[in-house]
């Protein structure tokens, strides 16, 4: 059913057709069966496979041809391991037009982004910071993003039905100083429920880290925020029960004792109240923090350019398969 654009849908078929039949008494409406398309997302169930497949293909396409980047060259990775962001500062010369052109494009890319392409979510973060800054260089990088999504154009972001160790998993990790202009860090996320990505984020943090310790502690309090939000959101559908843990991985242990032994907290004492949120959710047993190599940590795909090895590794851990359907 679509009606202004949602959905209805649920388990039980009597309540859902019930639904139908009193917005269609009270709104002109019209039946379109099982979702195929929905806001620029194509969506298939398939059911012997046990897997829902969303992707944007098209909505891509329109986006390429808007901006006259059918036809381009496609690359591997949406941002260079390399990238230097101080180059993205305002050249006084840059006319309107410029500004208007990154602006469109970085809106329309974050929308995709949103909605089925994780794999874009720092390079998004990034490139937004400069809107207010446009220039030439920033075009360029957009269009480097325009050059990856040709290359990953039928990527899809796959719900699968299998085997999953975590009912509600998170990675959370932060790039110390990574902005080579002010030295902010950035806060990167990424949950699964059922082994399905469901939440990703990449924020830069709002103020400067004195340590990578105070960096990742930063992190964990945005996680640990989205954490509980997804917790409490599985337990209204009754997919969970009140005991239930998530389980959130992290690569600095002294991030972690700082969240479980509050002596640590002598040499932490600067920072902002309302991050230290997060020792009761790990004394309440609401989080349990495990500890993972840098090399395995998927956060690290949202809080810095990767090299191609690596981002593609990552891509793949998060469900983002080519060439699906």
């Amino acid at each position: 059913i679509y009606v202004d654009d949602v959905l209805i849908g649920g388990s039980n078929e009597t309540e859902v057709e019930n639904i139908i039949t009193t917005l269609g008494n009270n709104f002109k409406m019209k039946k379109l069966g099982n979702i195929k398309f929905f806001l620029g997302m194509r969506i298939t169930q398939n059911l012997p496979k046990n897997q829902i497949v969303i992707n944007q293909t098209s909505h891509i396409k329109n986006i390429l041809k808007f901006f006259d980047m059918e036809n381009c060259k496609p690359c591997n990775t949406p941002m260079d391991a390399n990238f230097p962001h101080n180059e993205l500062v305002r050249n006084m010369s840059e006319t309107k037009d410029i500004e208007d052109r990154c602006r469109r494009a970085i809106g329309a890319l974050m929308y995709v982004m949103l909605c089925s392409r994780p794999d874009l979510c720092i390079t998004i973060s990034i490139l937004s910071r400069y809107q207010s800054a446009s220039s030439a260089q920033l075009w360029q990088a957009i269009k480097r993003v325009f050059r990856y999504l040709q290359k990953t154009i039928n990527t899809s972001l796959v719900f699968q039905r299998g085997d999953f160790k975590y009912f509600i998993e998170g990675y959370a990790d932060a790039d110390w100083a990574g902005d080579k202009v002010d030295r902010k860090s950035t806060s990167g996320y990424i949950f699964k429920v059922f082994g399905c990505t469901v939440s990703w984020c990449s924020k830069k943090q709002s103020t400067v880290a004195l340590s990578s310790t105070e960096a990742e502690y930063v992190a964990l309090s945005a996680a640990i925020s989205e954490a509980c939000w997804i917790r409490s959101l599985t337990l209204d559908f009754k997919f969970a029960h009140d005991g239930l843990s998530v389980v959130i991985f992290e690569d600095n242990q002294s991030a972690m004792k700082v969240c479980r032994n509050p002596e640590y907290h002598k040499r932490l004492k600067h920072i902002d109240i309302r991050h230290h949120f997060i020792r009761d959710k790990v004394n309440d047993k609401v989080v349990i923090l495990k500890y993972v190599s840098t090399t395995d940590q998927l956060g690290d795909l949202f809080t810095k350019p990767l090299a191609v090895t690596l981002f593609k590794k990552f891509c793949y851990r998060c469900n983002l398969v080519e060439d699906c359907i």
